[in-house]
């Protein structure tokens, strides 16, 4: 076992990109690089069932082992610019402007409520700035949205920014996500 070193711990800022063709190239890696983003965060959970327990009798109905019910991961970051790209992948309703051609946000629009949001999954990849030095995390199929406590800061005191989760489900092949080095990644 390793001592412990503080100067072991690791700071990883990134970036994010949807849908790479391959992880050997330059980032995006063939994908599209979303915009830039701030207080990046993945959850991962490995749901534990408190009734799915493996008691034994002979040491008084003592928990011996559980029964493991699924996985799941979640990345949520602040996209803190108006990134043509991102907006399309979080909000479901965008549009070119009439004159700017910049892309605005609409509601309602052609994807309505009742809409199944895996008509826009996207392959999320979270690269380290170090990417041949810390590690990388791939959603192999997220939902995009927007964080139900989103707020869309219009202050001088404060950064603007929207709240986006990345929702991760199961792709074709049942993969649900990746975490390691990028070289022993692929897509």
């Amino acid at each position: 076992m390793a001592t412990p070193n503080v100067r072991d711990l690791l700071f990883i800022p990134g970036r994010l990109s949807v849908n790479p063709s391959n992880l050997n190239t330059a980032y995006p890696y063939g994908g599209t690089a979303l915009g830039v983003t701030r207080g990046l965060a993945i959850k991962l959970n490995s749901v534990y069932d408190p009734e799915a327990v493996v008691s034994a009798e002979e040491f008084g109905g003592e928990t011996t082992d559980f029964v493991h019910q699924a996985e799941g991961a979640i990345l949520s970051c602040v996209l803190s610019s108006w990134d043509a790209e991102a907006l399309n992948r979080i909000f479901p309703n965008t549009a070119a402007g009439s004159v700017t051609q910049k892309r605005q946000v609409s509601a309602p629009g052609s994807v309505r409520a009742g809409s199944r949001a895996s008509s826009r999954s996207v392959v999320l990849v979270f690269t380290p700035d170090s990417p041949d030095h810390h590690p990388m995390f791939i959603l192999r199929r997220a939902l995009p949205a927007l964080n139900t406590a989103a707020e869309i800061n219009l202050r001088m005191d404060r950064e603007a920014g929207v709240a986006a989760v990345f929702v991760g489900i199961r792709d074709s092949q049942g993969r649900l996500y990746d975490f390691g080095m990028r070289h022993d990644l692929s897509t």
